[in-house]
């Protein structure tokens, strides 16, 4: 009943629950409409009084799949009832790493879990998700997990796609991961050397022909401004010719 009212009103930003002793992860579960309503607005939720274990983080991680609302859930993390079962299903909800699509879906708003003992992973995670840019975010953790780009499907484009990888490698994404990752920023530096090397190791006469066409064209253009400059030096020359004569 409450997860129904509360799903009704989108106003509500902060939830706590007092004395709950009895909630179980179906309970929590039920919760999952409300975290995943297009009109969820509910940006805290304190649970530390429920006796959270594996089974109520899996719940919870599986209705904050797509929430991009809630940014604090505070919970009992001393409970001797979670185990790494409960903080993997956490961990794939900011960070799925099965591949670089999931990624992208996963959850980068929740930044705060309280305070108490945390899996670094998921304190590198929560870090991240401290950036406003949620696009952003999720190039860092991309970087973070899939450090070897494969730019071998590009290749059918030839180096049309060069400048778009490069412009997605050096965009502000970097910058804002080095503020909260040093190692993280480092890691955007080693991507554009790497990709560069590897479109011109797939098509090296392509890259070499690439340069001497752009060193070819820098003539071209020079020896055009050069006929210009010529014609006009002739033009003048022959209103000098005309002056003379009278």
């Amino acid at each position: 009943m409450l997860a129904a009212a509360a799903g009704l009103n989108c106003h509500i930003q902060r939830i706590s629950f007092l004395n709950c002793q009895d909630i179980t992860a179906v309970g929590l579960r039920a919760f999952g409409s409300v975290f995943q309503s297009v009109i969820c607005n509910l940006q805290y939720l304190d649970i530390r009084s429920i006796r959270i274990d594996d089974a109520g983080l899996e719940a919870l991680a599986t209705g904050l799949a797509g929430n991009k609302s809630l940014n604090t859930l505070l919970f009992d993390r001393d409970d001797a009832s979670i185990t790494g079962t409960g903080w993997s299903a956490l961990s794939t909800l900011l960070c799925d790493t099965s591949s670089i699509n999931n990624i992208y879906l996963s959850n980068h708003t929740l930044r705060n879990f309280g305070t108490g003992d945390t899996p670094s992973n998921i304190v590198q995670y929560l870090k991240l998700n401290e950036i406003y840019d949620r696009r952003a975010v999720a190039k860092c953790k991309i970087l973070l997990h899939h450090p070897d780009l494969n730019v071998e499907p590009f290749f059918l484009h030839k180096l049309k796609f060069l400048p778009i990888v490069m412009s997605w490698l050096q965009s502000g994404s970097g910058r804002l991961c080095r503020g909260h990752l040093e190692e993280l920023y480092s890691e955007y530096q080693k991507r554009e050397l790497s990709t560069v090397y590897k479109f011109i190791r797939g098509m090296p006469l392509l890259a070499s022909d690439g340069y001497w066409n752009q060193r070819l064209n820098i003539v071209r253009s020079k020896r055009r401004q050069l006929q210009l400059d010529l014609q006009m030096l002739e033009d003048y020359e022959q209103c000098v010719l005309k002056r003379v004569r009278r």
